[in-house]
Order: C-alpha cells, then structure tokens, then sequence
C-alpha cells in the first residue's frame, strides 16, 4: 500500500523533506568532494557479482556502489499479516506489520527523518483504516576522512601486517556508535575489517577464522604504535 507511494519515477524517496539536506555527491567533510579518487575507490567494488544479485532498487542516474556510499536508504525490512501458513485460507488480514529503517547520511537528523516519515505515510492511510507508528533508536550518520592521520596509520599499518598494499574501499553500513564514538571522543574514526563475502555476517551461518582475527588485532596494535 505504502511502499509504492515513498518513491517517485526516479525511485527517489518520496516522503517530504526526507533528502532534503543531502549534500549533492555526499562531500562533507572531506577535503576535496567526488573526484577521481572516490570514485575509482566505489567503482572497484562489484556488490552485484559478490552478492549474486540480478536486480537492485535505487535512484536512476546512480550506481549501487554510489547509492550505498553516498545517498541515504529507506528499506522496508519486513512485512506480516494475514495467513502464511501450509495450506490455504480464505481469511482478511486485520492487521499488516511492516519494517522500515533509514540508513542516512551527515547532515541528516534521525529524529527529524522518523518524524518526516510518519507524517507521509499518516496522510497516505486510506479511508477506514487506521496506522500505529512505533520508533526505535536512530543515531546521526558519520563519514571518516580518507586522509586523516588515523586513516593512514590504519592503511600502513595494515599493509605491513598484511605483506601488500592496503586498498582503501568507500562502503556504506550501519553501526550506530561509530558517531557518538567519535563525538565523546573529540577523535577521528576509520572503519577497517578483515571481513570477506563468503563470512554470510547476520546469517545464521555467519562465521569468522581465527586467523584474519589475530591479524586484526594486530593491525590495532601497529596502527597505535604509529599515532
């Protein structure tokens, strides 16, 4: 009922004002904006061939990678009612669940964009129907300096570990302390995993090898050495 009316012919996200303090190409707080550099660095990922996937959603004119980067998402993560069991029945839902989150981007208020939401699909609801919004936690989104002194100890750092250049990746994901972190902080933050496709994270064969985990930890323990 909803999910068609959040996005417009562009795909974009319909709901009012939901990107409305994105800053074109996603450039904040970066010492330069989009340029070649950034967009080699989202152009060598293949999320499509890693992830098996034959079609994606998104704003047109963009790539997945530039989506996941740069732009800010809303996914409907689930949605229940009605009977789904073995079997048929001819049964009316009383009621339909649905999921939702926003992954964002600086400069876009969690709180304000729950709000933003709920207003859009409040006025969407049809006649005789009525709509029960819940929100959960939201925290700001935060984006590292690819240039910063912490990132190029991580980089250095992990390339001595490592025995080969570090390749730094733009990638999008959500970890909500990350912001905060850095605020109480007064520091810099820099995401860096050993993670690979095949580890299925969040699934429930999700895994992970002692080995790439003894070669983070030391990656930590040379990335301070250098500070």
């Amino acid at each position: 009922m909803f999910d068609g009316d959040l996005a417009v012919d562009d795909d974009v996200v319909n709901a009012h004002g939901f990107q409305a303090r994105v800053v074109p190409g996603g450039a904040v707080g970066h010492r330069r904006g989009v340029e070649d550099d950034d967009v080699g660095a989202v152009a060598r990922l293949k999320p499509a061939a890693i992830l098996n996937i034959e079609a994606f959603g998104g704003e047109k004119g963009r790539s997945l990678q530039e989506a996941n980067v740069f732009r800010p998402v809303l996914e409907i993560n689930g949605i229940s009612g009605g009977y789904a069991g073995p079997g048929f029945k001819t049964v009316i839902p009383a009621k339909a669940v649905a999921k939702i989150s926003c992954r964002l981007v600086p400069n876009q208020d969690p709180g304000k964009i729950a709000r933003q939401i709920e207003t859009f699909l409040q006025k969407h609801v049809p006649a005789g129907m009525h709509l029960h919004v819940e929100h959960h936690s939201g925290a700001p989104a935060f984006r590292s300096k690819p240039d910063s002194k912490l990132a190029e100890a991580v980089a250095s750092a992990s390339s001595e570990v490592m025995g080969r250049p570090c390749q730094r990746v733009l990638s999008g994901a959500s970890v909500p302390i990350t912001a905060p972190l850095a605020k109480a902080a007064g520091a810099e933050a820099v995401g860096m995993g050993y993670g690979l496709p095949t580890d299925q994270i969040h699934a429930p064969n999700e895994h992970f090898d002692m080995t790439r985990f003894e070669r983070g930890l030391l990656t930590v323990i040379k990335t301070l050495e250098r500070m």
